[in-house]
């Protein structure tokens, strides 16, 4: 059962501890356990790839698999897909999307009242 009062010591020591943190430390701490926070709600995970910046800061990888010691921790490239390529592969996919009519929220999977074209398309002058 969910303890208010757990939750309040968890707050705290988390609280205090971010006191002790520089700033950057501490955003790196939030990041990754938020991060390590939304993959343990699945079961058995083996395998967890990383990509953009965060794949190359020692700090946040050392974070990461800290937390997710039962895991391996790779980055995209394993994958044949560069780490630092991944955004904008992601930016040209909704590009592409939007420019095709192609949905980017589907109302099943976020949650939304109705599906979506995300973006909007915006020529530079001539």
């Amino acid at each position: 059962m969910y303890s208010a009062n757990a939750a309040l010591c968890r707050y705290s020591v988390w609280f205090w501890t971010m006191l002790w943190l520089s700033k950057t430390e501490a955003l790196v701490m939030l990041t990754t356990d938020t991060i390590v926070k939304q993959i343990l709600q699945f079961k058995d995970v083996e395998q967890v790839y990383i990509c953009g910046g965060g794949a190359r800061n020692e700090f946040v990888v050392q974070k990461l698999e800290s937390a997710l010691h039962e895991c391996e921790l790779f980055t995209t490239d394993e994958l044949g897909v560069e780490a630092d390529a991944v955004e904008a592969m992601a930016f040209a996919w909704l590009a592409y999307a939007h420019i095709n009519n192609i949905q980017g929220s589907v109302a099943s999977v976020t949650g939304a009242t109705k599906g979506a074209v995300l973006g909007t398309f915006c020529p530079g002058r001539e």
